[in-house]
């Protein structure tokens, strides 16, 4: 036991504050004051004729770029699934160059050159670059899995002004040995005394802030264990070509005054379990009050020796010391439409304000453009909504949602607004729609103020479902004549909002059209007034300072983009599948990330695990979606295709979304059933968004090549996904709920 007690001061909850203060401790984080047991060296055995099948290779070394220079390099890969890593030191500024900048790094896999070439259609990773400011050497370093088939790829970097690239190599790991055996190269240098590592690990799709063990390990962290606490981590296999037995996880605490340590957790991980994470969690009431020092631990058999993951190990309590949450969704978001955006009216001046002041994605991607399907999407965090809607009568399904989560961490919670209860979500909501009436902002605000400050003692969660810029918003008189004068617009209809424009085919005037626009401007600005007033009341009351704000849309409005006829949501291009996500965090939160834009595309089934990841909750392994905490932190975000879909008769269209292109296509032919009598071109609609963004030109005859290999890709996902799923009873069940909603007859 003398060597635990060597192990050193990893971090202390309680020192100076009270428990409502106390945050939660992610060991990852403090991994640089931990110190292993001593005693303990690293024995390495060659694996030469493994390295010699598969040496390091230098892609570049002092190689200069010019400014505004691209230099891509290709490289061959075994069949099997590896780790792979990749390596870059670069000179961004030097007495000769100052201000040199990397704009970027990015690393490409395929199954073939030819669908290598598909740009930004195989597997991507990017790293950010660096900007023009000071001068030195930074480092790029990325590892992760290779996948089945993936055997080319291609490393890309660009600059804005010159840097040079001191060393960058590339290299497959099989285990713990092979890395050691890359020491040869700069760029894998391995040092037993720095060990574990501390990296993002992407596994099954899930990426997470890990601590990476080179077989049997052990790390210590001297800490006080608060009252209700509980220990949460995720572990995993990773490099596992000379695992064949098993792996164990070992969790103890070692009090202080006590010679043996007690038990906190353990698990076996067979090798046949490798790549994907798995979940433990134990509440430590028994070790409440004491000090002493938290081990992790692995062991293997010996001989074996794969790398082992502890994934978001995390120290938490239950209850008494995390933020409120407060999530507001807002109707019909048209993003074009907002402040900011090219040729838009000052429509949202203060959710402007609020993105400057957070963190902002301007791209979260729906799966569903519909309301009921897409808030059931969000809440349970799963792609394909339509399975939710077998549910028991009240509202029970074999996963939890998101406020299901934060109940049984004891959190009070809330829905409200009109959720479409009538379309699938009762018993998930307490505010119902009764009739035709819709409760309005306005109401629903003067109930949220009133939950927060009743909401004392116990943290809460409270989604409010704005109506926005709906079509059926009543706009109040002062909004009427804003940005443009009616008298200006003059129209056939007393009320455009009710014209049957779809049903009816009704070709408008220019100045009808533009009135729509005006209307849905005018209702964009009474919604941010209403946000302004919301967030403005929950101030005075006191309830904001501890709150976590999240804002987005469950869809936009096509506003006649795509069809003259068609002004509202339902089909699957970008001006009804893309909404801005921004939150702000609370004033003076030990986790906050300050003010952050982040273009890259994200999903609507990532909204849960990022608000259980800021709110310092592991989340539910039923949850498809990734936290995007590791995307702010750390810029480099995996690529990876976003799915949306759309309701047929028989079948789903589907619209897969790459970070540059998007295929619309049903693969049984189906066209959607809302709106009602929409098509799309049945051999499916190809768009490049970065030189289309607004998808106006169909590009599936002209890149025929592009538009098979992401159709094979769709349909390959999907019947994956559907196996067993879709069912004509349960094809009936959406028609249904979608009847009841209102959106078909």
């Amino acid at each position: 036991m003398r060597r635990l007690r060597r192990l050193v001061l990893l971090a202390f909850f309680g020192s100076g504050c009270s428990p409502r203060d106390e945050p939660p401790v992610l060991l990852v984080e403090r991994l640089p004051e931990a110190r292993f047991a001593s005693g303990v060296t690293w024995r390495w055995q060659p694996v030469a004729a493994e390295i010699a099948a598969n040496p390091p290779r230098m892609l570049w070394q002092d190689h200069v770029l010019a400014a505004d220079q691209d230099a891509t390099a290709e490289i061959e890969l075994p069949a099997a699934p590896y780790v792979f890593a990749m390596d870059c030191t670069f000179d961004v500024g030097t007495a000769a160059r100052a201000g040199g900048s990397l704009e970027r790094m990015e690393l490409a896999l395929a199954a073939s050159p030819a669908e290598l070439g598909l740009a930004h259609n195989a597997r991507q990773i990017q790293v950010p670059g660096h900007p023009a400011t000071g001068s030195g050497e930074i480092r790029h370093f990325l590892a992760f899995n290779t996948a089945p088939g993936e055997r080319f790829g291609r490393v890309s970097l660009r600059t804005r002004a010159a840097v040079v690239v001191r060393r960058c190599s590339v290299g497959l790991v099989r285990d713990a040995d092979h890395l050691r055996e890359l020491g040869g190269f700069r760029g894998f240098r391995v040092n037993p005394t720095v060990y574990p590592w501390r990296k993002y690990l992407e596994l099954d799709a899930e990426l997470k802030h890990s601590l990476l063990f080179p077989g049997a390990a052990e790390v210590g962290f001297r800490m006080r264990i608060p009252g209700d606490a509980v220990f949460e981590t995720h572990y995993a296999a990773v490099g596992a070509n000379s695992f064949r037995g098993a792996a164990r996880f070992v969790a103890e605490f070692l009090a202080e005054g006590e010679d043996a340590p007690r038990p906190v957790l353990e698990a076996a991980l067979p090798a046949a379990d490798v790549g994907r994470w798995r979940l433990l969690s134990r509440p430590l009431d028994d070790l409440a009050g004491r000090n002493g020092v938290l081990v992790l631990r692995t062991e293997v058999a010996a001989g074996e020796r794969p790398l082992l993951a502890w994934g978001t190990p995390t120290l938490f309590r239950r209850s008494g010391r995390r933020p409120n949450l407060l999530v507001i969704t807002i109707d019909s978001l048209n993003a074009a439409r907002m402040t900011g955006a090219p040729g838009a009216r000052d429509t949202t001046p203060f959710l402007a304000s609020l993105a400057r002041q957070g963190i902002h994605f301007p791209s979260l991607v729906t799966h569903y453009t519909i309301t009921h399907l897409s808030l059931l999407s969000m809440l349970y965090s799963r792609e394909d909504a339509a399975p939710l809607l077998n549910r028991g009568p009240e509202g029970q399904t074999e996963a939890p949602h998101l406020m299901e989560v934060l109940r049984r961490h004891g959190y009070t919670t809330s829905l409200r607004g009109d959720f479409e209860t009538g379309g699938g979500l009762a018993g998930l909501v307490d505010a119902f729609r009764i009739g035709d009436r819709r409760p309005s902002d306005a109401a629903l605000v003067d109930q949220a103020i009133r939950i927060m400050e009743r909401q004392r003692d116990a943290p809460f969660a409270l989604w409010l479902h704005l109506d926005g810029p709906h079509v059926q918003t009543e706009l109040e008189p002062r909004y009427r004549n804003l940005f443009v004068d009616n008298a200006t617009l003059p129209s056939r209809f007393p009320d455009l909002r009710r014209a049957p424009i779809w049903r009816q085919k009704i070709a408008l005037l220019p100045s009808e059209r533009e009135r729509i626009l005006a209307d849905y401007d005018r209702a964009l600005r009474q919604t941010d007034d209403v946000l302004r007033d919301l967030l403005g009341r929950a101030e005075a009351a006191g309830a904001l300072a501890q709150t976590l704000v999240v804002i987005t849309a469950d869809h936009g409005e096509d506003l006649f983009a795509h069809n003259p006829y068609h002004r509202g949501h339902g089909v699957l291009y970008d001006t009804t599948t893309r909404v801005p996500l921004l939150w702000i965090q609370p004033r003076g939160s030990r986790t906050t990330r300050g003010s952050r834009r982040i273009d890259a595309p994200v999903r609507g089934i990532d909204l849960a695990p990022t608000i259980l990841d800021l709110l310092g909750i592991v989340r539910s392994p039923e949850f498809e979606g990734d936290s995007l905490l590791p995307l702010v932190d750390s810029g480099a975000g995996l690529r990876r295709f976003i799915v949306a879909r759309q309701p047929c008769v028989q079948g789903t269209v589907y619209a897969l979304r790459t970070e540059r292109h998007k295929l619309i296509f049903s693969p049984t032919g189906c066209q959607p059933s809302y709106p009602e009598g929409y098509t799309y071109s049945p051999s499916g609609e190809l768009f490049d968004l970065v030189i289309d963004p607004g998808e106006t030109k169909n590009l599936a005859s002209a890149a025929p090549e592009l538009a098979a290999f992401l159709k094979r890709q769709l349909i390959e996902r999907e019947s994956l996904r559907h196996r067993d799923r879709s069912t004509p009873a349960l094809e009936q069940r959406v028609r249904d709920v979608m009847r009841m909603a209102g959106y078909v007859q």
